[in-house]
């Protein structure tokens, strides 16, 4: 799945339309957005990825795409502000199918920081009638996931989508618990915002900078284990090549249990295909012992409730 987390950001319009028109061509289509795309604080450009996508689509015609939009944040301020009644949901979905037609593909609630079953009932209770269009339904950023798990039945909402933060420093995964075994999960923040092994070849423009706020990052430790890790498997045979920090994400995000998909950003088209290529490589290889040598290594480093 293409994220959109930085499109009008990071990443400008142009080099968007050449991101999409890369995947595209390359037979992929699900593309991963969101109301409040960018969170950049920046009230300006609240919605601006939903609009450079639906620019993208309407300029090549495109009706193959399966578009994931997500609703609740009231802004892209990373405010806990949210609005998650049925009347905001039913807004919101005549709004995106407006702008998206037969792209859109699965409508998701996000942002959901309410502890009150009842509320969160209420807005189930509209996906639940949303999914009966013909919509796939799904959740992301839930702080109460147990409450969803046990509506799901009751309102017989099939398979839904489900995002989370899935990386080699953290993961949500293990809070999403019962409710992830029945969903079709997506991981997120793979290359834990843009992650390198060289300190010095961070760029002013890259995820982690613009969100750090720091022109040098600070490296965690787990990057000198990798390091360690990939010298190790260049004396081993058929030892996977880790050259960059986001090939060894990659080869943990294909391999973790219980992940069925993965949405992966891009900068530019070089980017994006580099990712691409490595995920087709990761997933030809057998998953032992690369992965748990990853997995040991992700033990080690991530708080102890956030370990898969």
């Amino acid at each position: 799945m293409l994220g959109t987390a930085m499109w009008g950001w990071t990443t400008p319009a142009q080099d968007c339309y050449q991101l999409l028109d890369t995947f595209y061509e390359k037979g992929h289509r699900l593309v991963d957005g969101a109301t409040n795309y960018p969170i950049n604080k920046r009230p300006e450009d609240f919605r601006a990825s939903e609009t450079i996508l639906k620019q993208w689509i309407q300029a090549n015609g495109v009706s193959d795409l399966q578009v994931c939009m997500k609703v609740g944040s009231l802004d892209n301020m990373f405010t806990p502000d949210h609005n998650l009644t049925p009347s905001f949901l039913l807004f919101n979905l005549e709004h995106y199918r407006q702008h998206f037609g037969d792209n859109l593909a699965c409508f998701m609630i996000h942002w959901d920081n309410r502890s009150d079953p009842e509320a969160i009932e209420e807005s189930v209770a509209a996906l639940s009638r949303i999914r009966k269009t013909g919509l796939d339904i799904g959740f992301s950023g839930l702080k109460n996931p147990e409450v969803y798990q046990k509506l799901l039945v009751k309102y017989e909402l099939g398979t839904p989508w489900l995002q989370f933060k899935h990386n080699l420093l953290y993961s949500d995964r293990p809070r999403y618990g019962a409710l992830a075994d029945a969903c079709r999960t997506f991981a997120y923040g793979l290359n834990a915002g843009g992650l390198k092994f060289d300190a010095g070849k961070y760029r002013s423009g890259s995820s982690l900078v613009v969100r750090s706020g720091k022109e040098q990052p600070d490296t965690p430790p787990i990057v000198t284990d990798l390091l360690a890790l990939r010298n190790d498997w260049q004396q081993r045979d058929h030892a996977p090549r880790l050259e960059a920090f986001y090939q060894a994400a990659l080869l943990f995000g294909v391999h973790s249990p219980g992940i069925r998909g993965l949405i992966l950003g891009g900068r530019n088209r070089k980017q994006l295909i580099n990712n691409l290529n490595t995920v087709e490589q990761m997933q030809a290889l057998p998953a032992s012992p690369w992965f748990d040598e990853l997995h040991a290594l992700h033990q080690r480093h991530a708080p102890a409730d956030r370990v898969i």
